[in-house]
């Protein structure tokens, strides 16, 4: 429980949570002449009619008629803005919002709600203008210091969010909301028991006595007092008054684990799982947070389904058990769950001792417990995912690939399987299977990042370079982090004759690497091995201007205009130009005397050129710093025969 109340407490909780407290069907209604043709007149009241009815769709329509017949009828844009908007088609909103005010500059309704719309667009800088807008135009506008509060608020000011919510109540003594989040703020800076925050949170609930933010943080204070009638009677109300909010039940589900309440703790928990539904195919099989949250998806849908069927004794445990998984509580669920086996052992109990040691990486337990589930119920499909990973890591390709079949047969659109099943190819070598199967899946998820690069990875055993470099490049348009996959396509890239689609790959990615030396550098570097020196001459020149003149003395840029001079001096040696590239490696160490690259490529200029004393103080300088393949070099030019 103190984990719970740590977690709801922090700063990014209440900034954020609050941020998305914001009941758009709320809206000022505004008062207009009825200056319409008849017919136009009836379409105009239809419009409102739908918004009152919730039939946002229906009112764009009726509104945008409206428009057509009359354009300038600033009230049937202000109208179809507040459709948009509480249809959440923000952008569309915010487009109507400003022609409106642009035709009625004077009203006030439409500059406020064009500043919560761009609150909503995490506009803040144009929402705190539009707010300062309203507030010059009507000083006291409870609900537009209230928004530039929430707008400081986003960007973690707490101290002028505060200044602000209390300006909002102090033009309007009856405004609830403002009451509550000056509660809200108290809690963050004082804790939970502070007696201020409380009677604000009282005040305000006073006023409206279902406003969501005040029930969930009162209870809070009741909850760290250990109040629990009174935090239970808080979180009753606020699930009444938000009954498909699965983040209040989870909540209340907790209140109800401490008050060992167990079977509406079981209740909360899976209605709160199952209404907030994750797409399956978004499983990674890499024990990811979004992973568990899918198994636990599934776990509590299969609950649902089958725990009923326990006889009482059992049903009673296993609920317990259930209860305390959810709550993170490994050791506690496994006691319970284990008495529930003893008294009934069932596919239910035995699949959900399974996810439980899965979760805490007790994996050969879950294991049995997973073979054990399936023998009794052959359709826990979310059983036979697990226990095909498990099956493929112990290299029991055979039985991993029989769990995947029986997943195809309880459940083709799942595309995950082909996900699975194509790592597993590919793990075996079975390449060509392996890229179907990952088609198949990419055909669906085509932003798995991982899937990509293992299908290229694929196409590169069968000698598919083109499939190869495009996959890897899609794979890195989408993780730009894979730093191992940006190397090896500069590699495979630079090693090719396309020219074109090496200077297309370089183009693509320059901004997302440009500190990348390996990347910043890799067309000259190309046009080196290409033997192309006029090439290479220009791409050294364009990096160097686009070096800025301004710092140029400091060590980083010092090093940066050292290694365009040992590339100089690089192109000058391949063309066996060897007193011109001697200077340009010189001309890099004076820039730069820790570049150690310039002076080993010095040295090897100086044997090409027969100058056996200075090759020999290059490489005898570098043996001191252990430069890779210094003493071999040093070794060689002893060898030399003096001039």
């Amino acid at each position: 429980m103190a984990l719970l109340i740590h977690f709801v407490s922090s700063g990014q909780m209440v900034s954020e949570r609050f941020r998305a407290q914001i009941d758009p069907t709320k809206y000022p209604v505004i008062k207009f002449e009825w200056s319409l043709p008849g017919n136009i007149q009836v379409i105009m009241n239809e419009g409102l009619t739908n918004i009152d009815v919730e039939k946002y769709d229906q009112a764009v329509i009726n509104f945008t008629q409206v428009l057509k017949e009359k354009p300038d009828f600033w009230p049937a844009l202000y109208y179809r803005g507040v459709a948009y908007r509480i249809a959440g088609d923000h952008e569309k909103a915010k487009a109507d919002f400003i022609a409106c005010v642009l035709k009625e500059n004077a009203l006030v309704a439409g500059h406020y709600l064009l500043a919560e719309t761009y609150y909503q667009l995490h506009a803040l800088s144009e929402a705190e203008a539009t707010y300062r807008k309203v507030i010059k135009m009507e000083s006291s506008h409870a609900l537009a210091l209230y928004g530039l509060a929430n707008v400081n608020l986003a960007r973690y000011d707490f101290s002028d969010a505060e200044r602000y919510y209390e300006k909002s109540t102090a033009v309007d003594p009856a405004f609830a909301q403002g009451y509550i989040m000056q509660g809200v703020l108290k809690i963050r800076s004082n804790g939970k028991k502070n007696t201020a925050a409380l009677q604000l949170l009282d005040r305000g609930l006073a006023i409206d006595s279902l406003i969501s933010e005040g029930l969930f943080w009162r209870g809070m204070i009741y909850l760290d007092r250990r109040d629990y009638v009174r935090c239970l009677r808080d979180w009753n109300n606020l699930v009444r008054a938000h009954p498909n909010d699965p983040y209040y039940l989870i909540f209340r589900s907790f209140l109800h684990i401490e008050l060992k309440d167990f079977d509406r703790a079981f209740n909360d928990i899976k209605k709160a799982v199952l209404m907030h539904k994750l797409d399956v195919n978004a499983y990674k099989a890499s024990e990811t947070a979004l992973d568990k949250q899918i198994e636990l998806q599934n776990a509590a849908a299969y609950v649902a389904r089958f725990s009923y069927g326990l006889n009482e004794h059992a049903l009673i445990s296993f609920k317990k058990g259930f209860c305390y998984f959810v709550a993170g509580n490994s050791a506690q669920s496994n006691y319970f769950l284990k008495l529930a086996e003893n008294t009934e052992p069932s596919a239910t109990i035995f699949y959900m001792r399974a996810v439980n040691y899965d979760h805490s990486s007790k994996h050969d337990s879950a294991h049995i417990y997973y073979d054990k589930a399936l023998a009794l119920d052959n359709e826990i499909i979310d059983a036979h995912k697990k226990r095909a990973i498990y099956r493929y890591q112990l290299g029991d390709w055979k039985g991993a690939y029989a769990d995947l079949d029986q997943m195809l047969r309880l459940e083709p659109s799942m595309h995950v399987t082909y996900r699975i099943r194509g790592y597993i190819r590919a793990h075996q070598k079975d390449y060509v299977e392996a890229i179907n199967d990952l088609t198949t899946f990419l055909k669906v998820d085509s932003v798995d990042a991982d899937a990509w690069k293992t299908r290229g990875y694929c196409r590169g055993e069968i000698n598919d370079v083109a499939g190869k470099l495009a996959d890897y490049r899609q794979s890195l348009r989408l993780n730009p982090s894979d730093e191992p996959i940006l190397n090896e396509l500069a590699e495979q890239y630079a090693a090719t004759s396309d020219t074109t689609n090496l200077i297309s790959f370089h183009n693509e990615f320059k901004d997302t690497y440009s500190n990348s030396p390996a990347f910043k550098y890799l067309l000259i570097d190309y046009f080196i091995n290409a033997k192309s020196w006029k090439r290479a001459s220009l791409e050294v020149e364009k990096n160097r201007l686009l070096e800025s003149e301004e710092g140029k003395d400091d060590t980083n840029r010092k090093r940066v205009f050292s290694i365009l001079a040992r590339y100089n001096g690089l192109i000058e040696l391949g063309q066996q130009h060897y007193d011109q590239a001697v200077k340009n490696f010189t001309l890099a160490l004076t820039i730069y005397e820790f570049n150690h690259e310039a002076r080993f490529l010095r040295g090897k200029t100086y044997l090409a050129m027969g100058d056996r004393k200075q090759a020999i103080e290059d490489f005898q300088f570098l043996t001191g710093v252990y430069y890779p393949e210094a003493a071999a070099m040093l070794k060689e030019a002893r060898k030399r025969p003096k001039k």
